[in-house]
Order: structure tokens, then C-alpha cells, then sequence
């Protein structure tokens, strides 16, 4: 009995020798940690790692909550990865000196911020999270902010108002149905050039959210549930607009600012039934995507005011019938209306690509194809 106890003692004993694994691939900056469960094991292990790693890969992590005692013990450490870990919690303390952190497919629930200059770029995903803190605020020189697969339903867009440094979020494939933000009329300013919130059941979009953003130069609203816009888009630096694959009706641009910064306006993979009306509003778009979506007749003063435009994809519509009330951009050089329903449309002279149906015409007089 004596023997069978010692030797199942050993057993024990090897097997928690092994299962703290360190792995620092020589000429690396990059370690991995595996298996480490912080209250059984101890510190004792960070030693080993030398003052050249720049980052420190935490798989498996063994431990509830991520706070003060562990993220000091990780000073000489400038990026944290963490991935596949129970833990539940981040308490950000004052202290830490990491500059990113990524915590993907923990069980993260909660996060504490306290005041802190140190951290710039914080990843979020996979994780049972369902709010993001207001403590956010507190992070002075945050520059990017990715959450993505989260059970987040709402985003109040007024946490980012405070921090100055933002300039990238993203909201990844959450649960967000609600977009909040800032009263009508309140003055508040933000730095954020890039926005992104994708694959979110959102079925409805006040534009006037996004007027705090001034510097914003990147909107990204693809693959929602999008049906109705409203309000006004008043982002005077804004180059790109994507609205991909959602399920928008109309757009109606008359109520926007004029933008005159926008170069691309996307709109493929929608349920338009018209060309949105008042593209003037964006008088030096170069190019324009309304593929995929359900356009009967194509009215070609809607681009009269476009003299900057260079590029119109209207493939996969139902356009059967085009008016010519005024003469397309002298810039355009290629307009694409392959499988829609066109008969014996005269290629304007001015165009080096036109794609209908299929067929590169390339300076052609005119051309017929089939109604599909």
C-alpha cells in the first residue's frame, strides 16, 4: 500500500512538473506560456524569459481574473496574448505598462479600468461580454479598440467621446440591435478615422450618431441587418462608405451634408430598388457600387453633378430602361451593366471599359445583348 502511494505521488508530482510548458522559439521576440495556473505555480517561471521578448503568449491561462499582482510581474513585456483561458475578469490597474492586450476565446464577463497612460491597442474576442465599461474612458492614450464576437446588444458610442487618441474601432459580429450616442445638438469631439461594425443584427441606423466623429474618414456598416437610415451624415472628412450587404430598400442622401471628400460609396448586395436619390451630395465620388440589388431603370442625370466619377458597377440588377437627361462623367472610364435586362444601349463615346452582360466592349459605337 506504502509503494502504491509513492508511486502515485510521483505520478502527481511529474505531471504538475509538466504542465507549466514555456516555449521561446530562439530568434523570436515571442514566448508562449501554457498551462500556467498562476496560484499553484507561482512567478517563479517568468524568470526564465529574458528582457528581449516583446511579447508574451498566455495559452491556456488558468486563472479566474487578470489583475494588479499578475499584470506587475509582466512590466518587461510590452503586448499580452491571451487565448483559451477560464478567465473571467480584467481589472486594468494604473501600474500595468502593457501597451496591447488580446484576450480571444476566455470566458470574460467583466472589465475594470483604472486611470492608465500605458495602453494603446485592446482586442476582445470570443467572450461571453456584454457591456463594454465606462471605466474605457480611463485609458488616455487607447488608439484602437477591436470587440468581436461578444454578446454585446447595444453600443453607446458616447464611452469613445473622451478618448482623444482613438482613432480605430470595431465591432465585429456581436449582438448589437442598438446604436446610442450623444443628444442632437451636444458638442463633443472625437479623433476615431476608422469605424467599423460588421455582422451585427442592426436593422436600424441614426446617422446623426456618427456627427461627434469630425475626423472620421472610414465608415464601415457591412453585413448588418440594415433596413432604414436616418438622419445625417456630417463627417466632412469622410473618403469611404460602406453599406454591403444589409437589406436597404432607398437611401436617401438629400438630408446629408454636402461630403466633399467621399471617394466610394458602397451599396452592392442590398434590396435597392432605385438609384438613391441626391448623389450630389457627394459631388467627387470616383466611384459608385450598386451591384447585387434589385435597380429597374437607371436615370443617368442622377450623375450629372458627378464630374469626378470614374467607375458605376451596376451588374446583377433588373435595370430594363435608361433615361439620358444629361451626359455621363467625361472622368468615367468604366460603367459595368452585365446580367441586368438591357436591349441596344449606345456606348457612350467617352468610356474605354463597358461591361454588360458579360462582353468587354472597349471603344465601341454600340452594342445589343439578350434580356436575361
Amino acid at each position: 500500500m506504502l509503494l502504491l502511494l509513492l508511486v502515485a505521488s510521483v505520478a502527481f508530482i511529474s505531471a504538475r512538473v509538466l504542465a507549466v510548458q514555456l516555449i521561446c522559439p530562439r530568434y523570436t521576440e515571442v514566448c508562449h506560456l501554457q498551462d500556467w495556473n498562476v496560484a499553484s505555480d507561482g512567478y517563479a517561471i517568468l524568470d526564465q524569459l529574458n528582457d528581449t521578448t516583446g511579447l508574451l503568449s498566455l495559452n491556456q491561462l488558468l486563472t479566474p481574473i487578470l489583475d494588479g499582482p499578475i499584470l506587475r510581474r509582466l512590466a518587461r513585456f510590452s503586448n499580452l496574448t491571451v487565448y483559451r483561458s477560464d478567465l473571467e475578469t480584467l481589472h486594468l490597474t494604473t501600474d500595468c505598462t502593457l501597451q496591447s492586450i488580446s484576450l480571444h476565446r476566455t470566458e470574460l464577463s467583466s472589465m475594470i479600468f483604472e486611470a492608465n497612460a500605458h495602453l494603446y491597442a485592446l482586442d476582445i474576442a470570443l467572450a461571453p461580454l456584454a457591456a463594454v465599461p465606462s471605466t474605457l474612458a480611463k485609458l488616455e492614450n487607447l488608439k484602437q479598440l477591436i470587440i468581436s464576437v461578444t454578446h454585446i446588444a447595444e453600443l453607446d458610442l458616447t464611452v469613445f467621446y473622451p478618448l482623444k487618441e482613438l482613432l480605430y474601432l470595431e465591432f465585429t459580429q456581436n449582438q448589437l440591435a442598438s446604436l446610442v450616442g450623444a443628444p442632437p445638438g451636444e458638442h463633443v469631439a472625437s479623433n476615431v478615422k476608422k469605424i467599423l461594425i460588421r455582422l451585427n443584427p442592426l436593422t436600424t441606423v441614426d446617422l446623426n450618431l456618427f456627427a461627434p466623429f469630425g475626423e472620421l474618414e472610414f465608415l464601415d456598416l457591412t453585413s448588418n441587418r440594415i433596413k432604414s437610415l436616418s438622419g445625417s451624415l456630417r463627417a466632412h472628412r469622410l473618403k469611404h462608405i460602406t453599406l454591403v450587404s444589409n437589406a436597404l430598400r432607398k437611401l436617401d442622401l438629400c438630408p446629408w451634408d454636402v461630403l466633399g471628400s467621399v471617394e466610394w460609396l458602397e451599396l452592392s448586395f442590398n434590396r435597392l430598388q432605385q438609384i438613391p436619390a441626391c448623389l450630389q451630395k457627394l459631388p467627387n465620388v470616383t466611384e459608385l457600387l450598386f451591384d447585387h440589388n434589385r435597380i429597374t431603370h437607371l436615370p443617368l442625370e442622377s450623375f450629372a453633378d458627378l464630374a469626378q466619377l470614374r467607375e458605376l458597377h451596376l451588374t446583377f440588377n433588373q435595370i430594363a430602361t435608361i433615361s439620358f437627361g444629361a451626359p455621363l462623367s467625361e472622368r468615367l472610364r468604366r460603367l459595368e451593366l452585365f446580367h441586368n435586362c438591357l436591349c441596344n444601349f449606345p456606348m457612350p463615346s467617352n468610356l474605354s471599359t463597358l461591361l454588360v452582360d458579360g462582353v468587354h466592349a472597349h471603344g465601341a459605337a454600340s452594342f445589343s445583348t439578350k434580356p436575361i
